[in-house]
């Protein structure tokens, strides 16, 4: 097996796998791990029956554990072309040279999706969420795709990253996430939610029942009651029984710890540029979960309403995609709560 010039082929893996409908089988697979260096290197793969098979090579440059953008990739090929060429399991000098996987045209992330039997994939929607400081995902950093009847997808121009890659299908057709709708987010191969930057493919969704949140649970005495974050007046400006917005007025958060263990948080963000106003607004509820000095708001229910002056095609008001949010907590001698970020940053708020 050959490596691209100034490559390295030690822990490059040789995989063969028998031929079944034009495609691997995946139940008759072999595969043998280089430990040579250098740019050339012998293999031999062992225990084969007789029949067809394909012939591949792969170093898994990125470590993300599957095939992408960057990795060095190669197939048998009798002609020395693209086509993968069916050989024999007794085939000698069946040479492999590997080339770097190009990336997606343009910024762009691609992959699969999968729905429970019975579901239309081409109604699901996928798209990128950027944690914001304040809301759950920055609506300006968002990019959405469809999904094809094969369940692929192709996100372009996508933020410069790292972001979550989401997807959703809304089942019973009310426009909004909830009980019902299927669900999915992007999980590395341990399971856990994973953030990805572009270019990437096969970033690979499974989707599911839209969460719910388990029951609340009393949150810390010292921790109730009403906070308030910035120049904001301490108003939840969002009814839900109306599903009406009051307007708002300066620039902060509001936070309601409740002593069932839900909380209520809203958000205003209002900036002004060159004559222009953008108007941010975020409605937030769920449960609180707090262990010693971490505590986690998991919301349940999402809404935002963006406004811009100068601009009204990017207006609207939504619910959009349940974040968590992580902080530790702690209340200073002067009373007031601090909540800091995973990044270190830090929100205090008075107690009203």
């Amino acid at each position: 097996m050959k490596a691209p010039a100034g490559g390295n082929l030690k822990n490059s893996v040789v995989v063969v796998c028998g031929v079944k409908n034009n495609d691997c089988d995946q139940d008759n697979v072999k595969s043998v791990q280089l430990q040579q260096g250098g740019t050339e290197a012998t293999f031999r793969v062992d225990g084969l029956k007789p029949g067809s098979y394909y012939l591949l090579g792969w170093k898994d440059l990125n470590s993300s554990h599957e095939i992408d953008a960057g990795d060095y990739v190669g197939v048998y090929s009798s002609d020395g072309g693209t086509s993968a060429t069916v050989i024999s399991g007794a085939t000698n000098n069946a040479n492999v040279t590997l080339a770097q996987m190009a990336a997606p045209d343009g910024n762009a992330v691609s992959g699969t999706v999968q729905v429970p039997a019975g579901s239309a994939v081409t109604d699901v929607v996928v798209f990128t969420c950027v944690p914001g400081a304040q809301v759950g995902c920055d609506p300006d950093k968002m990019v959405a795709s469809g999904v094809t009847a094969d369940g692929k997808y192709l996100l372009e121009n996508v933020p410069a990253g790292p972001f979550h890659v989401m997807a959703w299908l809304d089942v019973n057709g009310d426009r909004q996430p909830n009980a019902g709708d299927l669900y999915g987010t992007f999980r590395d191969t341990g399971g856990a939610l994973a953030q990805v930057q572009a270019p990437r493919q096969n970033v690979d969704l499974r989707l599911d029942n839209f969460p719910t949140a388990a029951p609340s649970t009393p949150a810390p005495a010292q921790l109730g009651g009403t906070w308030i974050s910035g120049t904001s007046t301490g108003v939840d400006y969002y009814n839900p029984g109306s599903g009406q917005w009051a307007p708002p007025s300066g620039t902060g958060v509001l936070l309601q710890i409740h002593p069932d263990g839900t909380f209520t948080r809203g958000v205003t963000v209002q900036l002004s540029n060159y004559g222009c106003t953008t108007t941010v607004i975020g409605h937030y509820t769920g449960r609180v979960r707090v262990s010693g000095s971490e505590m986690v708001l998991e919301p349940t229910s999402s809404r935002q309403k963006y406004l811009s002056s100068c601009n009204s095609s990017l207006n609207y008001d939504r619910e959009v995609p349940n974040v968590s949010l992580p902080f530790t907590w702690e209340l200073g001698s002067d009373g007031r709560l601090v909540l800091t970020w995973p990044s270190g940053g830090k929100t205090y708020f008075n107690r009203t």
